[in-house]
């Protein structure tokens, strides 16, 4: 028996893909598949048609936009009470769909993540699994999502379609529609799940929309600045989180937001006169590091993101202390490249990539030197550095 929910696949020219993806998606036992046809010009949709027979629905937005306006067609085609993403250049692993399904259908949640793996568009490879990070296990921590995108698959999830077509996509968001939506999501008050199992495969493009790293990060400022700083604070303290926790995912969401003042306003409390600089101060969180790395690195990137190259220096070396990190050394490769001292810089970046032989932004800086990292690598595996 078909279960009542559909999977939804945004498509446009995805002819060399769409194979692979819905053949991943016919014995998932939805109700339904509706393949969201942006107007392609090659033969998109008759590949998907050839695959999924009477099982698929093909819909188009009244014109061409984006991809958040796509999905909302496809949002608005839906006949189920649930509902689930795949891109069109990826696909599912076997049992996903009843998987999310039973634990919508059983849980008090509104939307679910799971697990991800990740291969290599080009070659086929697999580059490591994705997981759920251990800090992210239930409704609680979804807040911390405002902090930082610790979801590896968010534009992935499966939801209840009622919820979502009340919150439906930004056509505005050209960029991070995703991010966006699961930040509007949760301060409408939808409950969280999450999914250990990994379920979906995701193969990475470098000249994919999703590696525009700065249009996204534009976009994810703007789906930011939608949210108060003080509602967010008070979703953190309803949580259960400390007063310094809730500091520091200020000081990360005004980051995004490059509302550098308040990042630094946000800083004073997260590190406290007086504070321990040994102290880790989550030691299963996102940052298992002694607080004095933290706000040295985070002071000095700041001032680096303000374009204070000395001051950033005086600060980003005072985490050499504790431990010589990429991040660290790549931004003192960038403010050293400020002051005049190319030769420094170069070694620096240099220094980076030895600790860190995929790191994007040290690799791009040996070229071009402009790409700061505003926060902590990850320490939890991400796709950071593809």
């Amino acid at each position: 028996m078909a279960l009542d929910i559909t999977i939804l696949i945004p498509a446009r020219d995805a002819a060399a893909t769409i194979e692979r993806c819905v053949y991943s998606l016919v014995d998932q036992d939805a109700a339904q598949i509706i393949l969201i046809d942006d107007f392609s010009t090659d033969d998109t949709v008759i590949r998907a048609q050839a695959i999924a027979g009477k099982l698929l629905k093909v819909v188009s937005p009244a014109e061409h936009i984006n991809v958040p306006h796509a999905r909302n067609a496809g949002l608005a085609a839906v006949q189920t009470r649930y509902a689930i993403w795949c891109d069109a250049d990826d696909c599912y692993l076997p049992g996903r769909v009843k998987r999310l399904y039973d634990r919508l259908q059983n849980e008090a949640i509104d939307f679910i993540s799971d697990a991800q793996e990740l291969y290599d568009g080009k070659t086929n490879r697999k580059l490591r699994d994705l997981p759920i990070p251990s800090f992210i296990q239930s409704d609680r921590d979804k807040v911390r999502l405002f902090e930082r995108n610790y979801l590896p698959g968010i534009g992935h999830i499966a939801f209840d379609v009622e919820f979502a077509r009340k919150i439906r996509y930004d056509p505005q968001q050209f960029g991070g529609d995703d991010s966006d939506f699961v930040f509007r999501l949760i301060a409408a008050g939808a409950r969280m799940g999450v999914c250990q199992e990994i379920g979906y495969r995701m193969y990475a493009y470098p000249g994919s929309d999703s590696r525009n790293i700065a249009r996204q990060k534009k976009m994810v400022a703007r789906a930011l600045q939608k949210h108060d700083y003080a509602f967010v604070q008070s979703l953190h303290q309803k949580a259960g989180f400390s007063d310094r926790v809730t500091a520091w995912g200020l000081v990360s969401m005004a980051t995004f937001r490059e509302d550098y003042q308040a990042a630094l306003n946000y800083l004073r409390q997260a590190f406290p006169q007086g504070s321990d600089p040994q102290e880790i101060l989550e030691p299963t969180g996102p940052y298992p590091l002694p607080e004095g790395w933290r706000h040295a690195f985070t002071l000095g990137t700041l001032y680096l993101l303000q374009d204070q190259p000395n001051q950033a220096i005086s600060n980003l070396e005072k985490c050499l202390e504790f431990c010589r990190s990429p991040d660290v050394l790549n931004n003192l490769g960038v403010a050293h490249s400020r002051i005049g001292d190319h030769a420094h810089a170069k070694k620096l970046f240099a220094k980076a990539l030895v600790l860190f032989p995929n790191y994007l932004d040290a690799r791009l800086n040996q070229n071009n030197v402009k790409h700061i990292t505003p926060h902590p690598i990850r320490l939890q595996p991400s796709r950071n550095d593809y």
